[in-house]
């Protein structure tokens, strides 16, 4: 609010109507006070206002104004009755309301004068900056060109003096006196003079009469010049050895204008004798006038001093050999100026356009000549001042829409500094509901409202800013000090900083946020905003306003906030599984730790990215698919296993767990995701179950191992029996004998039970293996001589060896029982195979030993301990027979399984070669398909050096220590087996082999024989199993009795443990109970004879 003081009556001299506002004459009428001198009135209310105040002229007036809240506008006269209870009392003159109407349109007259005074101003100062620049370029301009003549003029004086200090040295050097007899030799340096001087095109020699004595052109010698040339007859007319004439422009016979240098031959009374002279070559000087031209524009020309034109660059045939010297030409000027150079604007004759001309007369003073030549160097006047026209032009265009935008913005400006007088009531009341809008929302909003007078240092709280302190404002005041005292004192330097920055005027608002002491002593957070309203004219800070809020349960709320987001994201890194968590559009908005490492990249690099990003695209289309699903999903959770590719670049078994988040309103937000890297669990898995299948086969191999060894005991028993007893019937009988076929064909049944027997063991690897490093070429090779004598007809067998194939560690036996296994299966298979129409009708089985070297592969971590190559013996049998199904191959290794009829295969072939394959460490590969025939491809690997040499060595200690005889010389064995069929026909063998036998059936015997009479047996031989006791406890007993007696223990099942253990009990040799006659004796001898 302000205040009008009201003046003393004048008198008025002119009416003036005006509107006022209802708002401002209401409040002014409803707020007068007691004292008649003084009326309340709003800031904005002026005397403009009033409405219809017609004053008598030249009478003092007191204007009473009626107040009708519910009129649009008042009228006041000296008469008005009264139509309402409030009015109130004006006092005012009619002078000052003119003098304020009149400086109002002086004021506005003033700024339209200011205005123009200001354009034209500018105009000025833009007219002399074009000025200037206009100056500048013609100054620039001016020294340009006269650097360019500068330059031509310093190349042409040279080429002068050069060719005058040439033809001087002709002079002198070939005088005219004895020309007759030198002129060959004058016309041979003319010659090379004209070739090594460049602008020279020819040079000659003429004497008094003119006529051609020496010439660079032999053809012109003796031809005259007498007549006609102005180069002859100048200097004959007035010659001067040390001028250098330079003759007028002349057209040659080639059409092309020449001008000649001559220098005069005297006498030595000065008399003419002839001249030397030279035509210079226009071609020459147009190089050097095109080298100046820096413009388009430009123009060079020579003039020689009579005024006619020479040479033009660029060429104006029009202009050659005009006469320059026209009255006010450029040319003239020049001459006329007395100068050596100069530079003048103006029309040019030649060049048919004004043009800014440089001209300089080419003369030296150490080179005198008669009329020296004028260089001039020339630009187009209008090209000069182009850019300069461009810019003038420009700036007239920004000055005139300056000045026309000056124009309408003062225009409009006045506009509506009128029309805001108008709205300027209206604008009063509403600010009264606006304050009153702002009072119900400070209320509703529970927001304490401050008010600050800079300058008087007042703060004004209203009710709610105390209460929030539990104060009221009069126990707060309005010291801002009081208020600072309550704000703790590690927030007030923040606060404070945060406030004078504002007063600076360095930020649009004051914000700040701190701690201020309750009245009962705790904390609340104050939430404090504010804004500098008032300033003075120099940007200080004279009042500012605003408001207080308790945000101290906020702040609790968003404490708790963070500690729970802050616990959410430890959880996460300390998680050890890969956790995601992506918006609807399948962009990561956040993941852990884990996450980053599975996919190779840094969690912040992830935010942003789709899972097309992080993936190939084949995985990444699954997921966003599965995505998809689960935003549509009506329980909001996903569970599914999948195969990622992970950082490393190796693909893992993962399980997926997903679930959909949603807002407030159940509307889905996003997608948060969990992995589980089941990789090493599925491996886990795969290990376990081959290890659980291994123990399963191992467990039914070591049933039937079990079983085969037990029947392989009793079985050999009966087969030692048979072959020893036919052994004996055929030495009964004699060699004639008809039996002998009989017994032949119970040798051969004996033998194949023998072999049934084998593979028992072998199939139940009850069977020990004599590995020894060896060559699998020979073994290759016997069995292919076995196979083909028992081959069927029509069939071939085709065997292929390579020799590099490297040594194995084997058993031999063994190895040609898995060839034979495989051959035989073959050829059975080929016999009732009848191949399809088209395909090969013979029936072939292929044997194929060769050499195999296996590389590690390049992208596997190198083990130090691990050899980086090894070599393999790859044995492959393949045939073209009918081949098997899937069905089939999967299960061709089983024990028993066969296709065959029934009584036509046992079904252990292939079983038994797999054994022995596993036994070796050696890997199968089976490739069959029907009709295509079958192929088995075995992989032994290279044996080692070590075991090799190992081998050899056994091996040849073996050999040299082997020795078989076969006489028992009367040697006295003691025989103890539980069988008393062995017992009987072991003792008939031996006893038929020259050996002395004391057999028994009982182990307790046969060790109480030994006790009586130790020292009456040779050789001790016992068999393994037996009732009660072992035979490795008779030879513990033996060795106890007797410790030097040899004993030999025979078993129908050799173990590696009974191997293993045979020596420890002292037994000397193991031998294998079938073929216990042949190697009994053998052992026998070699035992006998060690002793010995």
């Amino acid at each position: 609010m302000g205040r009008f003081a009201p003046c003393a009556p004048v008198t008025a001299t002119e009416s003036y109507p005006k509107v006022v506002g209802r708002t401002a004459l209401a409040q002014a009428a409803t707020s007068t006070s007691d004292k008649a001198d003084q009326i309340d009135l709003p800031l904005c209310f002026s005397l403009r206002r009033l409405t219809s105040i017609k004053p008598c002229r030249g009478q003092a007036q007191t204007i009473h104004c009626q107040f009708d809240p519910q009129a649009p506008i008042f009228s006041g006269h000296p008469q008005a009755k009264l139509r309402a209870p409030a009015f109130f009392e004006l006092r005012a003159a009619a002078t000052p309301r003119i003098r304020v109407i009149k400086h109002t349109v002086r004021r506005y007259w003033s700024e339209w004068m200011l205005l123009v005074f200001a354009l034209l101003v500018l105009g000025a100062v833009v007219a002399h900056s074009l000025y200037q620049e206009r100056m500048q370029i013609e100054t620039h301009e001016h020294e340009q060109l006269q650097v360019q003549a500068q330059v031509i003029d310093d190349n042409l004086a040279r080429q002068l003096q050069g060719v005058s200090n040439a033809l001087a040295g002709v002079r002198n050097d070939f005088p005219l006196s004895d020309i007759r007899n030198t002129w060959p030799a004058a016309s041979r340096r003319l010659k090379a003079l004209s070739d090594a001087m460049p602008g020279v095109r020819a040079m000659g020699i003429f004497d008094a009469k003119g006529t051609t004595v020496a010439s660079s052109r032999t053809e012109l010698i003796g031809s005259s010049v007498a007549r006609g040339r102005d180069f002859y007859k100048t200097p004959r007319a007035r010659p001067d050895p040390n001028v250098l004439y330079v003759s007028a422009p002349f057209k040659s016979i080639l059409g092309v204008y020449s001008i000649n240098v001559v220098r005069a031959v005297t006498g030595a009374r000065g008399e003419f004798q002839g001249i030397v002279a030279a035509t210079l070559e226009p071609d020459y000087f147009d190089v050097v006038l095109s080298s100046v031209l820096y413009a388009p524009d430009m123009s060079t020309y020579l003039t020689h001093l009579d005024g006619k034109a020479f040479l033009f660059v660029p060429a104006n045939d029009q202009a050659l050999g005009r006469d320059m010297a026209k009255p006010g030409s450029l040319y003239n000027r020049h001459r006329d100026s007395g100068q050596r150079a100069t530079v003048m604007t103006g029309f040019s004759h030649a060049m048919g356009d004004e043009r800014m001309m440089a001209q300089r007369t080419a003369s030296r003073a150490d080179l005198r000549m008669d009329k020296p030549l004028i260089i001039a160097v020339s630009r187009n006047l209008s090209a000069v001042f182009a850019p300069w026209r461009k810019s003038a032009l420009i700036q007239a265009w920004v000055y005139g829409l300056f000045s026309l935008m000056a124009v309408l913005s003062l225009y409009f400006a006045q506009v509506r500094r009128r029309m805001m007088d108008r709205i300027e009531a209206d604008h009063e009341a509403r600010l009264r509901e606006g304050n009153e809008r702002l009072d119900l929302a400070l209320r509703g909003a529970d927001l304490g409202l401050w008010d600050s007078n800079l300058v008087g240092g007042r703060l004004i709280l209203d009710a709610r800013g105390c209460a929030m302190l539990g104060y009221t404002p009069e126990e707060i005041g309005t010291e801002p000090g009081a208020w600072i005292r309550r704000v703790h004192a590690d927030d007030w330097p923040v606060a404070r900083a945060a406030l004078v920055a504002h007063l600076k005027g360095e930020s649009p608002s004051y914000h700040s946020e701190y701690r201020v002491r309750h009245r009962d002593g705790r904390w609340i957070w104050i939430l404090d905003r504010g804004k500098v309203v008032e300033r003075d004219a120099s940007g200080t800070a004279l009042r500012a306003v605003g408001t207080h809020m308790d945000v101290t349960e906020r702040n609790k709320a968003q404490e708790e906030l963070q500690q729970s987001v802050a616990f959410r994201e430890l959880l996460l890194e300390a998680m050890p599984l890969p956790v995601f968590y992506k918006d609807t559009s399948g962009r990561y908005t956040g993941c852990n730790s884990a996450f980053g490492r599975f996919v190779g990249m840094n969690p912040k690099d992830i935010v942003g990215k789709t899972v097309f990003d992080v993936s190939p695209r084949a995985f990444a289309q699954t997921y966003r698919d599965k995505d998809l699903d689960l935003l549509t999903d009506p329980y909001g959770l996903q569970t599914y296993e999948s195969q990622v590719l992970h950082a490393d670049g190796t693909p893992h078994d993962v399980i997926f767990h997903k679930a959909r988040m949603v807002d407030g309103a159940g509307k889905p937000t996003g997608i948060l995701g969990v992995i589980t890297d089941i990789t090493e669990l599925k491996r886990i898995e795969t290990t376990r179950d081959q290890l659980e299948a291994q123990l399963r086969e191992s467990q039914k191999m070591e049933a039937l191992g079990t079983l085969a060894g037990g029947v392989a005991h009793d079985f050999n028993n009966i087969l030692a029996a048979i072959v020893g007893n036919v052994e004996l019937a055929c030495q009964d009988v004699g060699p004639a004998h008809r039996a002998l076929e009989s017994l032949e064909e119970i040798r051969k049944a004996s033998r194949r039970a023998t072999a049934l027997v084998q593979q028992i063991l072998a199939f139940g690897r009850r069977q020990v293996i004599e590995r020894k490093v060896t060559a699998l070429e020979p073994i290759v090779e016997e069995s292919a001589r076995l196979l083909r004598a028992t081959l069927p007809a029509g069939m071939t067998l085709d065997v292929e060896c390579a020799q590099d194939t490297p040594p194995v560690s084997a058993d031999a036996t063994q190895v040609q029982q898995v060839v034979l296994n495989l051959c035989t299966n073959a050829w059975q298979a080929l016999q009732t195979y009848e191949p399809a129409p088209g395909q090969a009708k013979s029936k072939t089985i292929r044997i194929r030993l060769e050499a195999y070297v296996h590389s590690p592969r390049a992208d596997r971590k190198p083990d130090t301990n691990a050899v980086s190559e090894r070599r393999y013996a790859v044995l492959t049998v393949s045939d073209n027979g009918p081949g098997m199904n899937e069905a089939t191959v999967a299960r061709i290794f089983e024990p028993f399984f066969t296709t065959k009829p029934a009584g036509e295969g046992t079904g252990l072939g292939l079983a038994v070669v797999h054994g022995i394959v596993q036994e070796h460490g050696a890997t199968i590969d089976v490739r069959s398909e029907p009709g295509a025939g079958t192929t088995f491809r075995i992989s032994f690997p290279e044996a080692d050096a070590v075991l090799a040499e190992t081998t050899e060595n056994v091996a040849s200690t073996v050999d040299r220590d082997s020795a078989k005889p076969s006489e028992g010389k009367g040697r006295h064995v003691l025989y103890v087996d539980d069988d008393e069929s062995i017992v009987f026909l072991m003792t008939r063998l031996l006893q038929r082999r020259g050996f002395r036998v004391t057999s028994f059936t009982d182990a307790g015997a046969a060790l109480a024989a030994v006790r009586a009479e130790p020292y009456q047996y040779d050789l001790a031989v016992t068999d393994y199993n037996m009732p009660g006791i072992s035979g490795l406890d008779v030879a513990r007993a033996v060795r106890e009795i007797r410790a030097d007696l040899p004993v030999v223990l025979a078993t129908g099942y050799i173990t590696e443990e009974l191997r293993t253990n045979a020596p420890a009990a002292g037994v000397n040799e193991v031998i294998y109970k079938p073929n216990t006659v042949d190697e009994l004796c053998e052992a026998v001898a070699r035992l006998a004879i060690a002793r010995l």
